[in-house]
């Protein structure tokens, strides 16, 4: 497969490399939320928040959940603790 995006050409060759791209750009996106959540979490200023996420990406990602939550600890403070959930997890209709 070949994508082309502006001048960056790249051609993935393995499915090693696919799944390799794949986990680099969903870290990648985790992290970037999590920055967004711990501006939120910090500006709420409470000691303990619930997050709920909606989305199957959320849902079905295996490294997903874990990499926001370590991310999440890297980011905020000891004072601070964010909790992530689904609708699911939550019984919600």
């Amino acid at each position: 497969m070949r994508y082309r995006r502006k001048k960056f050409t790249f051609a993935i060759s393995s499915p090693d490399e696919f799944l390799y791209l794949n986990v680099l750009t969903s870290t990648l996106k985790s992290r970037d939320l999590t920055a967004g959540i711990a501006t939120l979490v910090r500006r709420v200023d409470q000691p303990s928040v619930t997050v709920g996420m909606d989305g199957s990406f959320f849902r079905f990602h295996p490294e997903f959940e874990r990499s926001l939550k370590t991310t999440i600890d890297e980011l905020l403070d000891n004072k601070y603790k964010a909790s992530f959930y689904t609708r699911y997890q939550l019984s919600l209709p």
